[in-house]
């Protein structure tokens, strides 16, 4: 009985670690296309957005998480042009909610087509 407020620690340790981290496999790749919008957003701190369509015609918009402030302003650059880009993306075992809110794959570069 005496063992009960080691797994209750346990429990509560563990509710903080899935509040701050989003889980995900492992991946990178990417993808050539538009980026149709760009977005900050607040919730507990701050978190950066871009929106992404492979045609401009298409329904289907993919949204990926921008750390870097740089490529952020870069990007806008490219919105802002129409111009046709291709993303590269990766994301990690856990991504911190600090960087990607709702846990998307990160962008690490940009170029355009």
């Amino acid at each position: 009985m005496s063992n009960w407020w080691i797994y209750g620690i346990i429990i509560i340790l563990g509710g903080i670690f899935i509040f701050i981290f989003n889980f995900w496999w492992p991946s990178s790749g990417s993808h050539t296309g538009y980026i149709t919008a760009s977005e900050t957003n607040w919730f507990l701190w701050y978190t950066k957005a871009a929106y992404f369509k492979s045609q401009t015609e298409s329904s289907q918009e993919d949204v990926y998480c921008v750390v870097d402030q740089n490529l952020f302003n870069q990007m806008q650059e490219y919105q802002n042009k129409q111009q046709r880009v291709t993303i590269s993306f990766a994301n990690g075992l856990f991504v911190p909610k600090w960087e990607c809110g709702s846990g998307l794959s990160i962008i690490t570069n940009v170029v355009p087509t």
